[in-house]
């Protein structure tokens, strides 16, 4: 831990016209390598080969999604007729910011920094979805994601813990937020609909593609196929994700509603797979203004 200013991140790129000192940035190039190395960490690993960490803070993020599971199956559905989205949402959201100071007290140790909490804020309480629009889309995501990142910045876990925090951290966030995202009926958030490479995430395909390099059990091609899915879903971050969308999809083929994901099963191997969905991430997600107009910026990952 290190002695520092911390303070409450705010919104930066308003126009446009700002999104290239962003792309000019240290913040830029500082996430694009975390998600390089998060990628890495778990290259050839299924979820079951990568061990718990014993680092405090690792274990405090368990604890703090033990806290939102309680929070989540504390709140019952409107019965009000609604348009988009269920307005419970912002009830979840409402009880998530009511108790963060404790939440964060789960988080941040050995050593708790009111200071670091606060800039921390804005990570956590946005990636579940939007409080205004009642929707979630991979900005939400990327929130997560700086939420962890800031903590490495920080000192609260190191390298050596990246493959447990990918796949005992980040995807268990994913498997929440799916939960979210069905329960309250969240609408896609700025999504490309069916050519999208998928409604609501990005990053867990990027480092789940991962896992599955060198795999000579799973090719690309197989990885859309049932019997597959379900023998795998449980090891596989990519795979789970596949076997969501066919889960809540109906009507059509794969290819109908997913060509994206679809056109990756022609890809020859699963490191091709990953480094393409690295560049389409950078092209889709952090290059677009739609996106980052809503990132959050601080001391840490500064604008600039």
């Amino acid at each position: 831990m290190f002695k520092h200013k911390f303070v409450a991140t705010t919104k930066k790129i308003t126009h446009p016209d700002l999104l290239n000192t962003f792309l000019n940035g240290k913040t830029y190039i500082l996430i694009m390598n975390y998600i390089k190395m998060l990628q890495s960490s778990v290259k050839g690993k299924s979820n079951s080969q990568v061990p718990k960490s014993k680092n405090a803070c690792f274990l405090g993020l368990e604890k703090l999604f033990d806290k939102l599971d309680i929070f989540f199956n504390e709140i019952p559905l409107s019965t009000k007729e609604q348009r988009f989205g269920n307005t419970a949402f912002k009830l979840f959201r409402d009880k998530v910011e009511k108790n963060y100071d404790d939440l964060l007290k789960l988080v941040l140790v050995p050593k708790y920094d009111a200071g670091l909490a606060l800039e921390l804020k804005n990570y956590l309480l946005d990636c579940f979805g939007s409080y205004q629009r009642l929707d979630y889309g991979t900005g939400h995501e990327l929130n997560f994601l700086c939420f962890i990142l800031v903590l490495f910045c920080c000192g609260y876990y190191k390298e050596e813990d990246f493959s447990a925090i990918a796949v005992h951290i980040f995807f268990r966030y994913i498997a929440f937020v799916r939960k979210i995202q069905v329960h309250f009926q969240l609408e896609p958030a700025g999504a490309h609909g069916v050519w999208g490479l998928d409604e609501y995430q990005f990053l867990s395909f990027l480092i789940g593609s991962a896992q599955l390099i060198d795999n000579e059990n799973i090719t690309p091609a197989q990885a859309i196929e049932d019997d597959i899915l379900e023998e795998y879903k449980d090891e596989y971050m990519y795979l789970s994700c596949i076997k969501h969308i066919k889960t809540v999809k109906h009507g059509g083929s794969f290819g109908e509603y997913a060509p994206l994901l679809y056109s990756i099963t022609g890809v020859a191997n699963w490191e091709k797979v990953a480094k393409g969905l690295v560049k389409m991430y950078e092209d889709e997600v952090l290059k677009k203004f739609v996106v980052v107009q809503h990132f959050y910026f601080g001391s840490i990952l500064v604008f600039g």
